[in-house]
């Protein structure tokens, strides 16, 4: 068409509308027929390809998403379990197993021979997906049910293993623990002989001999020192918290407490560990100990007492005796005792301690009876 209006138009003679109209019809025109089914097919390869490629890159995505996710602490539990449940304590959900050496020990001159205890811990196997703590020693088998933050902040746990054995199942803050019985004649109690750390579990099992068989119902609670944190704690045989109150003292390396429901006073620390009965209220010595450096003293106030400053006073059979101020702490349940100590190696386990305090009034108590200063 552009070569006939080149040579028809302007300059090569007349070219009107008509002519224009034949050029148009004359042109060739392509084959516009279209083929269904090749365009259905190529639509569907199309859409094949587009999927293939919108699922591989979905799973790549959800591969590397879920492989860091996995990669979380406790991310395993969670992938394998429902997530409303409880989950486990223990960083793996292998068993762990170690064992807990048991030594002699010489208890009022008699001999307790040692054992080995066989400590199993099996995650999210207790009650409610909790951790099972399984020992085994000497022939008798007990099993433990609870998660480490179950046991934060108390004694822990404490099961009779046999006739004479116990075991306490604490968290890895406890550095040790005492099992208190029942006071008759007096008050006793059995140590830990040691302890063992399961994994990383958060739990510690301790083991525990008495000389003597003690029967489940006998014990009333355990008692442990926390070093980290300079405090006490107990625990009823079930788990729950015991009622210990405990403070440092000011100015000595040493940790006072008191717990009622077990009827006991002690202190531990760099004064060693020592307890006795809570009693002698009245005379306010409920504990008095010597380690052939210093003799030291401590009790606690009546109820209600607001003493402002107190003197410890001790005499033994042929000594000198001595005396020395007290300190006076405020234990964290609000109960208010005492601690003295006196350098004397003079002084031996058969020196008496007796305490003089004044209360706000000016009043000063013990010593003969109150008198007004």
């Amino acid at each position: 068409m552009r070569s006939d209006t080149h040579t028809r138009g302007p300059g090569g003679g007349d070219f009107g509308e008509g002519d224009l109209e034949a050029l148009f019809h004359a042109a060739p025109v392509p084959d516009m027929r279209i083929d269904t089914a090749a365009v259905i097919g190529g639509a569907r390869r199309t859409r094949t390809r587009r999927r293939v490629a919108a699922v591989s890159g979905v799973t790549a995505l959800a591969l590397v998403v879920g492989g860091a996710w996995l990669g979380l602490p406790g991310s395993r539990d969670r992938a394998s379990t429902d997530p409303a449940a409880p989950t486990s304590t223990s960083a793996s959900t292998a068993p762990v197993r170690t064992t807990l050496e048991g030594a002699d020990m010489y208890l009022e001159g008699s001999r307790v021979p040692g054992v080995t205890y066989d400590l199993r811990l099996d995650p999210g196997a207790g009650a409610d997906g909790s951790d099972r703590v399984s020992v085994a020693g000497g022939g008798h088998r007990t099993q433990v049910d609870l998660r480490a933050d179950e046991v934060v902040g108390t004694a822990g746990v404490t099961r009779r293993l046999g006739p004479r054995d116990y075991v306490v199942v604490a968290s890895t803050s406890v550095d040790g623990v005492t099992i208190q019985r029942r006071a008759d004649d007096d008050l006793e109690g059995g140590s830990t002989t040691g302890w063992a750390e399961l994994g990383h579990s958060g739990l510690r099992v301790f083991a525990v001999r008495f000389d003597r068989t003690v029967r489940a119902a006998d014990v009333v609670g355990t008692l442990t020192y926390d070093g980290s944190a300079h405090r006490v704690l107990s625990a009823l045989p079930d788990g729950r918290p015991g009622p210990a109150q405990s403070a440092p003292v000011p100015g000595h390396d040493a940790v006072l407490y008191v717990d009622e429901a077990l009827g006991v006073i002690g202190a531990e620390g760099g004064v060693g560990g020592v307890s006795a009965p809570l009693t002698g209220t009245d005379d306010l010595v409920a504990l008095s100990w010597g380690d052939g450096t210093a003799m030291r003293a401590a009790g606690v106030f009546p109820e209600g007492a607001d003493a402002v400053s107190a003197t410890a006073r001790w005499s033994a059979p042929g000594g000198s005796g001595g005396e020395a101020d007290a300190v006076i702490v405020t234990l964290s349940g609000g109960r208010r005792a005492w601690f003295a100590e006196l350098p004397s190696p003079d002084l031996d386990r058969r020196a008496t301690a007796s305490l003089r305090w004044t209360d706000a009034d000016g009043v000063i108590h013990g010593g003969g009876g109150d008198q007004r200063r």
